[in-house]
């Protein structure tokens, strides 16, 4: 099995799929400008904007933060990370 499955089955509900090639335009948002406004690097804005990586918990909320911070709407953790979920939200009810 290859690293790039394993991660994706380990991670599970996180997958690099994200919105940020349609928003970032659609805002006149630059990578750049949403890796300062995140605090996170060029670099990892532009591999997780590519979909070579897939962002950490804590690296999705900065992004979320910065996005909200330079855009004229609120975005919620799943227009730009529509297969996030939190822990918990794939428990069967009885």
């Amino acid at each position: 099995m290859s690293r790039h499955v394993w991660k994706r089955l380990v991670v599970g509900k996180m997958v690099a799929t994200n919105n940020l090639k349609k928003i970032l335009p659609e805002e006149g948002v630059t990578q750049v400008q949403l890796a300062k406004a995140s605090g996170l690097s060029e670099g990892t804005i532009n591999k997780i904007y590519n979909g070579k990586r897939t962002p950490a918990p804590t690296s999705m909320f900065k992004i979320l933060k910065g996005l909200n911070e330079l855009s004229n709407r609120t975005y919620a953790i799943t227009d730009v990370f529509p297969k996030y979920k939190p822990d918990g939200d794939d428990e069967q009810e009885d």
